[in-house]
C-alpha cells in the first residue's frame, strides 16, 4: 500500500473502515525501547468484538504497520 504523504488518520479510516457506526480510539501512544521510534496502537470496535492494529513510524515520517528495519553496525573487510 502506498503511504507517502498519508497522516496517521488516513491511514486508520483506510485500514479499519472507521466510521460513525465503528469508533476508533488510540490504546497506546509510546515509543519502542530499542531505536525509540514512535508506535500507535489503535483499536476499532465492531460487532464481533474489537480488532487492533499498531501503527509505526518511519523515518520519512510515514506511518505504516510493518515496522522500519533497523540499521546495524556492520563491518567488512578489504581484501588487496
Amino acid at each position: 500500500m502506498y503511504t507517502k504523504d498519508k497522516s496517521l488518520r488516513v491511514m486508520v479510516q483506510q485500514w479499519l473502515l472507521a466510521s460513525p457506526q465503528t469508533p476508533v480510539r488510540v490504546i497506546r501512544f509510546e515509543r519502542m525501547a530499542v531505536d525509540h521510534r514512535r508506535y500507535v496502537e489503535v483499536e476499532a470496535m465492531r460487532p464481533q468484538g474489537p480488532i487492533a492494529l499498531i501503527f509505526f513510524r518511519h523515518d520519512d515520517h510515514t506511518w505504516c504497520v510493518v515496522p522500519q528495519r533497523v540499521e546495524r553496525p556492520a563491518m567488512r573487510a578489504a581484501f588487496n
